[in-house]
């Protein structure tokens, strides 16, 4: 192709025709430009093509990753409910609005345990390593932003809860440490005593119904886990309305 413009020239040059050499500098200089400007057009193109493809692959990994997290925050959920009704019938016994029972003890023990959630995020950060993310449409990609704001709204509730369950802790351990051992009836410790020889242990209703602090501490404890419930729901509905999406 080159060889056969030369020979043009050449000839145009030849018959001293410089007005027509200059019409046909000009139009083989704007082939040349039409030329680079198509082999850009084809070049990103297939760029655009091959992000495409990538984001499709990394979508994949993120609709796992969406699995694996919502089966945590179910889990967690369903861990949630299980220490408001703790926090609630210890509650409902301060107050006298039911007769104490052998469930207090446990219940004073399962409110030490912490929630952690641990979203997988290697979807989103090949997403977002690979330069892909840009080429999902805005819906999927404000999905995924408010997605992943929503975890961590649930991580920093999860903090502000577990600071204050440390207090909680220290303060069970000073006052209430007779819960550990044998006579505390709530599943997690019945295994763990079943061979104790010694006798059970008593718990003392009446300093419990009297201990105001530890009421001020199941109140507390009740409204973060009311909290987090909020935070876990929120999170859960912005994951499935992602994974709707994808």
């Amino acid at each position: 192709m080159l060889r056969f413009f030369r020979q043009i020239r050449k000839k145009l040059m030849e018959q001293n025709k410089v007005r027509t050499y200059l019409f046909y500098a000009v139009g083989e200089i704007a082939l040349v430009m039409i030329g680079i400007l198509l082999a850009l057009q084809v070049n990103n193109w297939n760029e655009k093509n091959n992000q495409s493809q990538t984001a499709q692959y990394h979508l994949k990994i993120l609709k796992q990753n969406l699995e694996d997290d919502k089966e945590q925050l179910q889990d967690l959920i369903h861990n949630a409910y299980d220490r408001e009704r703790m926090a609630l019938n210890m509650s409902d016994i301060i107050q006298l609005k039911t007769e104490p029972n052998d469930s207090i003890a446990g219940n004073i023990a399962q409110l030490l345990l912490e929630f952690n959630f641990k979203p997988r995020t290697n979807g989103i950060d090949l997403l977002i390593s690979s330069g892909s993310l840009d080429a999902l449409n805005s819906d999927i990609q404000n999905s995924i932003s408010k997605y992943y704001l929503s975890t961590e709204a649930i991580q920093e509730r999860e903090e502000i809860s577990n600071r204050f369950i440390h207090q909680y802790e220290t303060f069970v351990f000073d006052k209430y440490s007779q819960i550990w051992g044998k006579g505390n009836t709530n599943d997690m410790f019945v295994p763990l005593y079943k061979d104790d020889q010694r006798p059970p242990i008593s718990f003392d209703i009446e300093y419990f119904l009297s201990d105001r602090k530890m009421e001020a501490y199941i109140f507390a404890r009740l409204y973060q886990i009311r909290k987090q419930i909020d935070t876990y729901d929120q999170g859960l509905l912005m994951l499935e309305e992602l994974s709707r999406k994808i």
